[in-house]
C-alpha cells in the first residue's frame, strides 16, 4: 500500500512537472500597471487611459552623453542621432541638429507648401527670396554643404527647413556645435519619440537595447557615459523587478514552506504531498487566468502565489489533525465542516475583488478562487486516500501552557472601539490615490528626469489640452483657430510652449488656403528673377522650384490616412485620436506656470476645449472605484454573514465576526497613526488578513470533544499563522512599494487576527457557542 502511495505521488508530481514547463513556456506575465485602473466613464477619463496607453508624453526618451570634451559629445550625439534616425523603432530624434532633405520622405518634399508654417505657405516674394538664397549659400560652406546643394536647387525658399524647424521644441536647451547641450555644458541632450507605447515593456526594451548599441556605435573607444530616462526606462525597470520579484521571493517562499512543513510535520512524503497541493493549485489558479485574459500581471503572480502559499493551511490543518486510532478520512470528516466553511468564505469576498471594475485587481480574484476551489478539491477527495497515520503525533508540551493562558472576550469590542475613534478623529488622511508610489523608479532616476525634462522642454506630464470635434478635420480646424490663443498663453507666461497637431498636419482647409497663396508662375519667374540679380547663381538651375510650386497649387491635401506607414504618422497618432463619432486633438504643454489662469482660459474657450490635469484626473478615477471595491467587499462580507448563518448559530457567527471587524479596523488605525495612506493594494491585503482572521475564528471556535482535540486545532492554527506571516515578511523585502505594502499590511494583519481570536477563543464543548447547526 505505502509503495504504491509513493508512485501515485511520484506520477502526480511528474504531471505537475509537465504542466509547470508548458505554462511557464505559454503564459505572458504583463507589468503594465494601468491594468490596475478602471475602465473609465467621462470623457476626461477617457483621454487619460488613452494618453497613458498612447500619449507622446509616455513615448518619450530623454538621452544624455557625458565624458569626452563638447566637441566630441556634439560630434557621437551627431552620429548617434543619424542612426537612430534611419530606425523603425523611433518615430522622431532631435538633437539640435535638423534631419537632412536625403533622409526625408519624398512624400515631405512634394508637399512641403502646403505644410508649411509660413503664411502663405511659401518664402517667395522676390526679398524673401533673396534672403533664403543668402542663407543657402552660408549653408554650402557647411560640412552638409553637399547635402545643402541638392536640396537647394528644389527648394530655394527653405520651406522644408522652416517645417522641421517648426517641430523643435519652442524653449531649445543651449546649442554647442550643432548640437544640444545642458545648461553646464557637460552633456550632450537628444529626445527621442519611440513608435511604441511608453507602457509596451516589450517593444521599449528593444528600443533602449537599440539606443544602446547606437552610444557603442558613435564612440567605439567605450568613454562615453550613457544616461537614459523617460517612461519608457521606468516601465523597464517596473517589469524586470517584477520578473526578479516574482523568482527570488518565489523560490525563497517555496524553500522556506518546504523547509517549515519539514520541521512541523516530520514526514518527506506528507510534505511532497503538501508542495505537491500547493504546485497544483498554483497551475489551476494561473490556467483559469490565462483562459481568462490574454496576459497576466507580475505582481497578479507576485502576490498570488504567495497567497496560495497561505492555501497550504488547508492541508496542513487536515495533517495536523490526524490521530493514531483514526483513519485520515474520519479525520476529514471531522474537521471539514470548517475548511470547507472557511474555503468558501474566502472565495466569496475573492469573487467580490473579481468584479470590482480592475482587470488587476480581478485576475488576482480569478486567480485565487480557481486556486481556492483546486485546494478543497484536492483536500476532499485526494490527500485523504494519501496521507497516513504515522503522521500522527501530540502536539508540542508547550502547548499546554498557551492554552491555560487567559481569555480575553471583550478584547476585539474594545480593540475595535480604539480603533474606530483613532479613525474618527484622526487628522491624517486614510487613502492615497496617488500611482506614484506604485514605482519601484529609484529616486536618483526621478531627479534625472525632472532635470533632462526640464533642460529639453519635454512634454508636461501631468497637463493636456483636450480638443474635441466630430471629426479629424474638425479637431484639426478648431486647434488651428485656437493657436493666436495658445500664443498669448506663452506670452503670457501662463504656460512656456506648447505642441498641437496642426503644427504637423494642416486642416485641409488650412491647405487648401495656402494653395491659392501660392503665386501664380509668371510672378514666380519674375520674383526669383529679381532675387538671383547680383547672385552666385544661374538663372536657370530652380527650374525644378518652379514645377514644385506649380504643382503644388493643385496637389490634393493630405490628411491623417495620406500619411500612414511614414514617420509623420508615428508623431500624430498619439495627439490626433479618432473613437466612434468623436475625434480628439491633444495639445501638449511645457512648464505650465499659472495652471488657474490655464484652467479659466479653458473653461471660457469652449465645452469642446477640456483642460485635463492627469495626476487629478488618475486621482479621481481611482478614488470612485476604490469605493466602488469597498461597497462590493462590503456586500461581500454580507454574503459571508449569511452563509455562516446557514451553517452556525448566531453566537458562533458573532464570536468569529467580531474579531475579524477589530482585526481589520486595527490594521488600518495602526497604518494611519504610522501616518502610512492606503492604496487600492493595501485593499487587498486587507481581505487576505480578513479572510485568514475568518479562518483563525472558526477554528478556534470549533467545538471540541477533548482537551487533546483542541490541543491539535490550536497547534494547527498556530503553525498556519507562522507560515502565513513568513511567506508575506518576504514581500517586504521587494524593491517594489506596492508588494512592500502588501507585506507588510498582512503581516501585521494575520498578527493581530491571530491574537484576538486566540483570546476570544472557547474553552470546552461546554462552554463554547459554536457549533455546527
Amino acid at each position: 500500500m505505502e509503495r504504491r502511495k509513493w508512485l501515485i505521488v511520484a506520477v502526480w508530481a511528474a504531471a505537475v512537472g509537465l504542466a509547470s514547463l508548458y505554462i511557464a513556456r505559454s503564459l505572458h506575465i504583463d507589468s503594465d500597471l494601468r491594468l490596475f485602473l478602471p475602465e473609465p466613464e467621462t470623457p476626461e477619463e477617457r483621454i487619460l487611459l488613452e494618453e497613458l496607453k498612447d500619449g507622446p508624453a509616455t513615448r518619450v526618451l530623454l538621452v544624455a552623453l557625458s565624458g569626452l570634451p563638447p566637441a566630441q559629445l556634439a560630434a557621437a550625439s551627431d552620429r548617434m542621432a543619424g542612426r537612430l534616425r534611419h530606425d523603425a523603432r523611433f518615430a522622431r530624434v532631435e538633437n539640435g541638429t535638423l534631419e537632412s532633405g536625403l533622409e526625408l520622405q519624398e512624400l515631405m518634399l512634394r508637399y512641403r507648401y502646403l505644410l508649411s508654417p509660413r503664411v502663405g505657405g511659401c518664402a517667395c516674394d522676390a526679398e524673401s527670396l533673396r534672403r533664403e538664397l543668402e542663407a543657402r549659400l552660408i549653408e554650402l560652406g557647411s560640412p552638409a554643404g553637399a547635402i545643402a546643394q541638392d536640396l537647394l536647387l528644389r527648394d530655394p525658399s527653405g520651406e522644408l527647413e522652416a517645417i522641421l524647424d517648426s517641430w523643435l521644441p519652442a524653449a531649445e536647451p543651449r546649442l554647442t556645435d550643432g548640437a544640444w547641450f545642458s545648461a553646464d555644458g557637460q552633456e550632450a541632450l537628444l529626445m527621442l519619440q519611440t513608435v511604441a507605447a511608453g507602457f509596451d515593456a516589450d517593444r521599449q526594451r528593444i528600443a533602449i537595447e537599440a539606443v544602446q548599441r547606437a552610444v557603442q556605435e558613435a564612440d567605439p573607444a567605450d568613454t562615453l557615459r550613457l544616461s537614459m530616462t523617460g517612461p519608457g526606462v521606468f516601465t523597464v525597470l517596473l517589469e524586470q523587478s517584477v520578473r526578479r520579484d516574482v523568482t527570488l521571493l518565489g523560490a525563497f517562499a517555496g524553500l522556506g514552506s518546504v523547509v517549515f512543513l519539514l520541521l512541523v510535520l516530520r514526514s518527506l512524503r506528507h510534505v511532497c504531498l503538501g508542495v505537491l497541493t500547493l504546485a497544483t493549485t498554483g497551475l489551476v489558479a494561473m490556467l483559469g487566468v490565462a483562459l481568462a485574459y490574454p496576459s497576466v500581471h507580475g505582481i497578479t503572480l507576485a502576490f498570488g502565489f504567495t497567497l496560495l502559499g497561505v492555501a497550504m493551511d488547508y492541508p496542513v490543518h487536515l495533517m495536523l489533525h490526524i490521530e493514531k486510532h483514526m483513519a485520515p478520512a474520519e479525520t476529514l470528516r471531522d474537521v471539514w465542516p470548517t475548511l470547507r466553511l472557511s474555503i468558501v468564505t474566502t472565495s466569496i469576498a475573492y469573487i467580490a475583488l473579481a468584479v470590482t471594475g480592475f482587470t488587476g485587481l480581478a485576475q488576482l480574484g480569478v486567480f485565487t478562487v480557481c486556486g481556492l476551489v483546486a485546494t478543497g478539491l484536492l483536500i476532499r477527495f485526494a490527500l485523504p486516500r494519501l496521507i497516513s497515520n504515522e503522521l500522527a503525533r501530540p502536539p508540542p508540551r508547550w502547548l499546554g501552557q498557551v492554552d491555560r493562558l487567559p481569555r480575553f472576550t471583550a478584547l476585539p469590542a474594545i480593540t475595535l472601539a480604539a480603533a474606530a475613534a483613532v479613525l474618527l478623529w484622526s487628522p491624517r488622511p486614510l487613502w492615497n490615490n496617488e500611482l506614484s508610489g506604485l514605482t519601484p523608479v529609484p529616486q536618483v532616476l526621478q531627479d534625472l528626469d525632472l532635470r533632462l525634462r526640464n533642460e529639453l522642454g519635454a512634454p508636461d506630464l501631468r497637463y493636456l489640452l483636450a480638443i474635441r470635434a466630430t471629426n479629424e478635420e474638425a479637431a484639426l480646424q478648431r486647434d488651428e483657430s485656437l493657436r493666436a490663443e495658445f500664443d498669448h498663453l506663452v506670452s503670457d507666461h501662463v504656460i512656456g510652449s506648447y505642441e498641437s497637431p496642426s503644427r504637423l498636419l494642416p486642416s485641409m482647409r488650412k491647405q487648401r488656403d495656402t494653395q491659392l497663396s501660392l503665386p501664380e508662375p509668371d510672378q514666380l519667374r519674375e520674383d526669383l528673377d529679381q532675387a538671383l540679380l547680383g547672385g552666385p547663381f544661374r538663372d536657370d538651375v530652380f527650374a525644378a522650384f518652379l514645377l514644385d510650386v506649380e504643382a503644388s497649387r493643385t496637389l490634393k491635401p493630405l490628411t491623417p490616412a495620406d500619411l500612414k506607414g511614414t514617420p509623420l504618422a508615428d508623431r500624430l497618432a498619439p495627439v490626433l485620436l479618432t473613437r466612434d463619432k468623436e475625434a480628439v486633438a491633444l495639445v501638449t504643454l511645457t512648464d505650465v506656470k499659472d495652471a488657474a489662469r490655464l484652467a479659466a482660459w479653458a473653461e471660457a474657450a469652449g465645452s469642446d476645449v477640456l483642460l485635463l490635469d492627469l495626476k487629478a484626473t488618475a486621482e479621481g478615477l481611482v478614488e470612485r472605484y476604490r469605493n466602488h471595491a469597498l461597497l462590493a467587499l462590503g456586500f461581500a462580507l454580507l454574503i459571508i454573514v449569511i452563509v455562516m448563518l446557514a451553517h452556525l448559530s448566531w453566537r458562533a457567527v458573532f464570536a468569529v465576526v467580531l474579531p475579524v471587524l477589530a482585526t481589520l479596523a486595527a490594521t488600518v488605525a495602526i497604518f494611519n497613526l504610522a501616518g502610512v495612506t492606503l492604496t487600492l493594494f493595501h485593499i487587498v491585503s486587507v481581505l487576505l488578513v480578513g479572510g485568514l482572521s475568518f479562518d483563525y475564528g472558526l477554528f478556534f471556535s470549533r467545538s471540541e470533544a477533548t482537551l487533546g482535540h483542541r490541543l491539535r486545532t490550536q497547534y494547527s492554527v498556530m503553525v498556519c499563522w507562522v507560515s502565513t506571516a513568513g511567506a508575506f515578511a518576504l514581500l517586504m523585502l521587494s524593491v517594489m512599494p506596492v508588494l512592500r505594502a502588501i507585506g507588510s499590511t498582512v503581516v501585521l494583519g494575520v498578527s493581530l487576527g491571530f491574537g484576538l481570536a486566540f483570546l476570544a477563543r472557547g474553552i470546552d464543548s461546554g462552554d463554547n457557542p459554536v457549533h455546527e447547526q
